[in-house]
């Protein structure tokens, strides 16, 4: 879980950027589950591969952001 400081904000040391709304929610969930902010990532990470994922395959839904060319 990620400490919020007394302005508000996050002392972030993730590799990508994240939000303040997004730690927070994440932050709830970590106390809600009781799991670690790692675990709860890895489990998000899963479902999107599972979720991208059909026979061996990655399919990316339609409505999914791309990468431009």
């Amino acid at each position: 879980m990620y400490k919020q400081r007394s302005n508000g904000t996050f002392r972030l040391r993730a590799s990508f950027p994240i939000d303040s709304e997004r730690v927070i929610a994440m932050n709830a969930i970590c106390n809600k589950l009781d799991m670690s902010f790692e675990k709860v990532c890895k489990i998000a990470v899963d479902r999107l591969v599972n979720d991208f994922t059909q026979n061996g395959q990655v399919v990316i839904p339609e409505d999914m952001p791309q990468k431009k060319v």
